[in-house]
């Protein structure tokens, strides 16, 4: 897991060492903080919601619809016209998909955008589009986009090159109910209280005397050294020697590498 981490994000260019790991998965919190160890991650982020985190990203998120049209076109013979009809195609067709959520039009927020790649490439890049009727200053914003993207993602771009236009795509987002993640109450440093037992644990190839935690008795304030194990109704979360761990008022748990901990 620590080598795929490492393979995808040094693809995009990334130092994962800037980073926190932020967990999902009801496996994620035993895994995490062994990963973020060796990767060198300092701080490990176990949202309270961890264990059904796909399930809270569609609870909370807001509404959404994708809608695309394929439109094949080199840079310098597209159709703006043509593809401003497309767009307003689309929003229509948003917002009468809305209409049985009861969402009003004026609720309803549009994001344009479109695929491009060079002529005889491969690869495609998405790009944002402007919104109203689009013109020839509106396509040259999106050339130079399309350049620059290229460039961040593949480390070189053809500006020389014929571009053409493949799918335009359409983002239609309404916003979601209110709602409010539950607070837990205020303690002090000292966690003690919620061990509900001892038990003997494997950490780095050494038996280690460690604390089991009932998480359901764990306040916000509460700091917890490695090693140890917090148990909760739906995950487990570990906490090696070399990590330390704070729980705050929505009942996340925060570790952080034992050279890092303040």
């Amino acid at each position: 897991m620590a080598d795929q981490i490492t393979e995808v994000s040094t693809k995009r260019g990334y130092d994962i060492r800037d980073f926190a790991l932020v967990v999902g998965g009801g496996a994620g919190p035993v895994h995490a903080a062994t990963i973020a160890d060796r990767l060198g991650i300092p701080t490990v982020v176990i949202p309270t919601v961890a264990a059904t985190y796909s399930a809270f990203g569609m609870f909370a998120m807001d509404l959404g619809r994708d809608y695309a049209r394929s439109y094949i076109s080199r840079a310098d013979r597209i159709d703006l016209d043509r593809v401003t009809r497309l767009y307003e195609e689309m929003e229509q067709e948003a917002v009468e998909a809305f209409r049985p959520m009861h969402v009003p039009s004026g609720q309803v927020v549009f994001s344009r955008s479109a695929d491009m790649r060079y002529i005889g490439q491969f690869h495609e890049v998405e790009v944002e589009m402007a919104r109203g009727k689009l013109g020839l200053s509106d396509k040259e914003t999106a050339l130079q986009s399309f350049h620059q993207k290229h460039e961040e993602l593949y480390t070189f771009n053809m500006h020389w090159k014929g571009v053409e236009f493949l799918t335009f795509r359409l983002k239609a987002t309404a916003p979601k109910a209110a709602f409010h993640l539950r607070q837990i109450g205020q303690g002090g440093r000292d966690a003690s209280a919620a061990i509900k037992r001892r038990r003997s644990c494997w950490f780095n190839g050494r038996e280690m005397d460690t604390p089991v935690y009932d998480g359901d008795k764990l306040l916000s304030g509460s700091q917890i050294q490695g090693p140890a194990i917090i148990e909760e109704s739906t995950t487990t979360v570990v906490i090696p020697e070399t990590f330390s761990c704070s729980v705050d008022e929505r009942k996340n748990y925060v570790l952080t590498r034992r050279s890092q901990a303040s």
